[in-house]
């Protein structure tokens, strides 16, 4: 009997074949980000691409090493669709361009190239960003099902509030900055940011925010602070509401002006602050009501209880 050990290749492979098929591997997957994240994506898979080959190019005739042969393999290209996919939509233009381009320079190249690397060049580009420009690496806006659809997280009844109305609260904050900042919600400060965004306002409201003290309560509220540009000065440790009413008392000395961004609920502890002596302002982006047909969400749910969700 004979005995044969791994692997069982029918054929020799190269480097190009090998790359072809993990390429294509992902198209599924990168069609469905694509779907969920819009046009934004797009723009980073092209960027980072850009920078990689441009590099890949640089760094190989820099080198001596044969252009045509390590360019056309397919493994730079492969390492930008990785980090692209990566990345959060509409990062400024520069941010994929680095990422890319430091992922085949360092992660790849400086090592000897493709096979010699210790890093996965990908996730190196990835830390590199995530080290060097967290606000933005952290400022994912909501996914919706295709690029003009309604955010995921609507399902469960959060449906946003008139624009109208979040746009004269943004003036009015902007207007009367407060003492301190309270961001209750991940969800309502990417709603109050797009908002301001279209009104040409994000700025404005980014800076009435840090004119004071910022709290945030919990991950959550400080991704959603991140959308905006601002990182919070204190973040509740249990994420409870409790804790930042707790934590605003306790650093105002006297009497002072609050805005308190709020979940869509109701029924939250923050009147306690006005109770205190505090002048409070509420911001409510969006609120929770019932569904008029929850039908679709019934079926997702029954999807989910049957395995029908991975």
């Amino acid at each position: 009997m004979a005995v044969q050990s791994s692997p069982w290749l029918r054929r020799p492979r190269g480097v190009p074949a090998v790359m072809g098929h993990v390429l294509l591997a992902l198209l599924p997957g990168t069609a469905v980000a694509v779907w969920v994240w819009g046009p934004g994506l797009l723009l980073n898979l092209a960027l980072v691409a850009l920078g990689a080959l441009a590099t890949e190019a640089l760094l190989l005739r820099w080198r001596g090493r044969p252009l045509q042969r390590h360019l056309f393999d397919g493994s730079a290209l492969l390492t930008a669709i990785l980090l692209g996919l990566s990345l959060p939509p509409w990062l400024p233009w520069w941010q994929p361009l680095l990422g890319g381009a430091f992922a085949i320079a360092i992660g790849k190249q400086l090592f000897g190239g493709l096979g010699y690397n210790p890093f996965n060049p990908a996730m190196l580009g990835y830390v590199m960003l995530l080290i060097s420009v967290p606000v933005s690496m952290t400022q994912w806006p909501q996914a919706g099902l295709g690029w003009g659809a309604l955010p995921l997280g609507y399902i469960a009844g959060d449906v946003p509030a008139a624009t109208d109305a979040l746009q004269a609260d943004i003036a009015a904050l902007v207007a009367d900055p407060p003492a301190l900042f309270a961001a209750s919600t991940g969800m309502g400060m990417r709603l109050l940011a797009d908002v301001a965004e279209a009104a040409g306002l994000l700025g404005d409201l980014r800076d009435a925010i840090t004119s004071g003290h910022v709290a945030a309560r919990g991950a959550k509220a400080r991704g959603g602070l991140g959308r905006v540009g601002v990182v919070p000065d204190w973040t509740a440790p249990n994420e409870l509401d409790r804790e930042v009413v707790d934590h605003l008392i306790e650093i105002a000395d006297a009497p002072t002006s609050i805005v308190v961004q709020v979940h869509g609920a109701g029924g939250h502890p923050y009147a306690r602050l006005a109770e205190a002596g505090h002048m409070v302002r509420y911001v409510r982006p969006y609120v929770s009501a019932p569904l008029d047909d929850d039908t679709p969400a019934r079926a997702l749910v029954r999807t989910v209880i049957d395995g029908g969700v991975d």
